[in-house]
């Protein structure tokens, strides 16, 4: 494999850690029992974070044309 695809797992590595750091914070900040749309904010964001830190083996190599 090429160094300009371990760059882009690693690039990939680092916006998941990222993420997971900043979902921590979030969930430290609190506020998902807020009422209304605050509630739901505090909730859709530590979701998405969560999500986003995901690290997905399949879609980085797709992404990269290894499959």
């Amino acid at each position: 494999m090429s160094d300009a695809r371990w760059f882009e797992v690693e690039a990939n590595v680092d916006a998941a850690i990222r993420h997971f750091r900043q979902s921590v914070e979030l969930y430290r900040k609190g506020g998902f029992d807020a009422p209304g749309l605050d509630g739901y904010q505090a909730e859709m964001a530590l979701m998405h974070a969560l999500q986003s830190a995901l690290i997905r083996p399949k879609t980085i190599a797709a992404n990269n044309g290894w499959s």
